[in-house]
């Protein structure tokens, strides 16, 4: 527990209580209640969480003994084809696994894996009524809550699911920036590697490859990790140290549309948490990270070679999925097995024919294609996109 950031979390609930007038995170009647339901929860879980952390070191201490071989990091700015890409390539299960969303929220601990399963065993027995009252709830419960986020980024609880999450567990996330948005305490957080304190940092790395282990022990523990989190793009130097032979895809995407979609993205989460003073909260802020997150990736993997670093442009990879994940493959020293050949067909046919039901213009989000084009400007033509 030693990994918990207790002083932000209680330096954050004073911030909301009582100095919160006239920020983005005022103390409104939507926002009292959201305190009031998510922070008690929030504690409540993260206490169970912990206790079966402890168990797992008393009942499967070898998990600590658990190696992670070549682990792939899909890494970018938001809204770039990464999760796309992420989940066509976690269909393939003969060389990956990856974590699920119930396994990130409900279940991080290998005891809580154990005693969930065991409960399912006993549902199977009984002709599986609670299997079918999860499944007809779910989705629909998904969609009236979280309608615009499904729009944008399928949520499900058996999905696979950015474990960037099982850091709420220690409060040491980018994630919490959408419930509390105060920018000073997330500096260290856009730009992990260089800022974050170097001892926290290393606790931070030590608790996330724990969770991997025991991932890796619960699972089949030949696959290799295959992970999407675009807030692991400041922490790759941080991941090659625990991880010293990890593999990396780092996507791009025309600044424009990452810039416009990104900052209707958090809108959603700021809004959902918050009551803010503009519709689209700290867009000079997330600009700034997002010039961070394509820059740095580059400077810090340059060393790497072709067969442990690829970047990815979103035009080439949306034009053809196929063909991407295939020279993926190629430079990586993946077997491309026949079945998920079949599933990769299939797969990017879909995805070429698929049409956002959303799309969000610079002007739409107070900004403009020039504003971007200026700030972005070293972007553009280190990346030669063409300005549209």
């Amino acid at each position: 527990m030693l990994s918990i950031n207790f002083s932000l979390m209680f330096r954050q609930i004073f911030m909301s209580l009582f100095r919160s007038k006239n920020t983005n995170y005022r103390l409104t009647a939507k926002r009292l209640k959201v305190l009031l339901i998510c922070i008690p929860c929030y504690i409540l879980i993260m206490i169970v969480h912990w206790v079966c952390f402890t168990l797992d070191h008393a009942f499967f201490p070898r998990f600590r003994r658990r190696s992670v071989v070549k682990p792939v990091f899909i890494i970018g700015n938001f809204r770039t084809g990464s999760t796309l890409l992420f989940r066509i390539m976690a269909r393939d299960a003969e060389n990956f696994c990856t974590f699920k969303t119930w396994e990130i929220y409900f279940a991080p601990s290998i005891a809580e894996r154990k005693f969930i399963r065991g409960i399912l065993l006993l549902d199977s027995l009984l002709g599986k009524p609670l299997r079918r009252l999860l499944e007809s709830t779910e989705q629909k419960n998904l969609e009236h809550m979280l309608k615009h986020a499904t729009q944008l980024h399928k949520i499900g609880l058996r999905e696979a699911e950015e474990e960037e999450a099982m850091l709420l567990w220690i409060y040491n996330t980018f994630w919490l920036h959408y419930v509390f948005p105060i920018p000073s305490d997330f500096a260290p957080y856009d730009d992990f590697d260089r800022t974050m304190p170097a001892p926290r940092r290393r606790r931070i790395m030590r608790f996330y490859k724990r969770c991997v282990q025991r991932h890796l022990y619960v699972r089949d523990g030949n696959k290799r990790l295959l992970s999407k989190n675009p807030g692991f793009t400041p922490k790759v130097k941080s991941l090659l140290e625990e991880f010293p032979d990890a593999q990396f895809l780092y996507l791009v995407r025309d600044p424009v549309e990452t810039c416009t979609s990104t900052v209707s993205w958090f809108s959603f989460w700021f809004n959902l948490f918050n009551s803010p003073l503009d519709h689209y909260p700290l867009k000079d802020e997330t600009i700034e990270m997002m010039k961070l997150w394509y820059t740095y990736p580059v400077e810090a993997l340059k060393h790497l070679p072709r067969s442990r670093f690829l970047v990815i442009n979103y035009e080439d990879f949306v034009n053809s999925p196929e063909q991407t994940i295939r020279d993926i493959y190629s430079n990586f020293g993946l077997r491309l097995n026949p079945h998920f050949d079949q599933i990769l067909i299939h797969e990017t046919h879909r995805a070429k024919s698929f049409k956002s039901s959303r799309e969000t213009t610079a002007e739409s989000i107070g900004l403009s294609k020039k504003i971007i084009h200026h700030r972005f400007d070293e972007i553009y033509e280190y990346y030669r996109f063409e300005k549209r």
